[in-house]
């Protein structure tokens, strides 16, 4: 299983949080085993691995022998966050969609906190040639806190909120996003 994700912070604490909850469950021996991560500050995979959290960047500069070793074998990939619109995820997506056909045992799964799962769907369904399976899975709401300084650019947006010191372990990790209105609300809109 490959998961798919535009940014190196999110494959860093996606793996992290996998580590830890399947460390908690079984052994952090058995996490170690199973679980891999690569992007490109690092690559952290062993043979054992079943699942890969990785950037769809490092996705697609591996995508050769991802074909290759796995043409007669069944894999999954999952591209997350798809609904950011972000270049190499619809790159992999891409590349991943037209194999399809010619490796019958790979899968390719779109998730998605706020896309329009119609939409992906009847573009999904024409590459699949029939009707493709969707499902709805509620999330965990969290409190949101929405701050409104248009005057900021995004790098001062950053510094002034973006910044943490309430982790543990005293890291500073966070990301800041500017989409408009428009994207926000699903509706996209031409100017």
């Amino acid at each position: 299983i490959f998961v798919l994700v535009p940014r190196i912070l999110i494959a860093e604490n996606v793996y992290a949080r996998a580590i830890d909850e399947l460390s908690n469950q079984r052994t952090p021996q058995l996490a170690e085993e199973l679980l891999g991560i690569s992007h490109g500050d690092r690559s952290h995979r062993k043979d054992t691995n079943k699942v890969v959290f990785m950037t769809a960047g490092t996705y697609l500069r591996t995508f050769p022998e991802v074909r290759a070793n796995y043409k007669d074998r069944p894999f999954v990939v999952i591209a997350d966050e798809i609904h950011e619109g972000d270049v190499e995820v619809e790159r992999a997506v891409a590349v991943t969609a037209s194999m399809l056909t010619e490796m019958p045992s790979a899968r390719l799964i779109l998730s998605s906190a706020t896309q329009d799962k119609d939409r992906i769907r009847q573009t999904m369904d024409s590459v699949n040639g029939r009707k493709t399976p969707t499902v709805h899975v509620d999330g965990r709401p969290f409190d949101l806190t929405i701050i409104e300084e248009p005057e900021l650019t995004p790098a001062e947006a950053y510094v002034k909120y973006g910044w943490s010191t309430d982790i543990e372990d005293g890291a500073r990790k966070a990301l800041t996003f500017a989409p408009g209105k428009a994207e926000i609300s699903g509706r996209m809109t031409t100017r």
